[in-house]
């Protein structure tokens, strides 16, 4: 056993998994349009999606944010990668200059 390879089994995973999250984000892309449709005639619904704007905390900013975790784990996983599999050493400049995540939510 060997950590790299723990890891290259979950970016295996995530590949092949990558079809069925785009269309669980479309269904709740649609799912989002269809409740702003129904705010018009239920007060309810069109309060909630306005708090939701408030808290940033609706289906775009949810996705929003997904979009930006992946964009990190993408630079994390090609920063990495070379230290695990061409065992390449580790230094503290190497820890310094890794990258960190940003949000940047509007």
């Amino acid at each position: 056993f060997h950590w790299k390879w723990y890891f290259a089994f979950q970016h295996m995973a995530d590949v092949k998994l990558q079809k069925f999250v785009e269309q669980r984000e479309q269904e709740l892309l649609d799912r989002h349009t269809a409740s702003e449709k129904i705010a018009i005639i239920l007060p309810s619904v069109w309060v909630q999606q306005k708090l939701e704007n408030i808290a940033k905390s609706n289906v775009t900013h949810l996705l929003s944010y997904r979009h930006k975790v992946t964009e990190f784990h993408t630079k994390m996983r090609h920063y990495i990668y070379p230290y695990l599999f061409e065992e390449k050493p580790f230094t503290n400049n190497d820890f310094a200059n890794m990258p960190t995540f940003e949000s940047n939510l509007q």
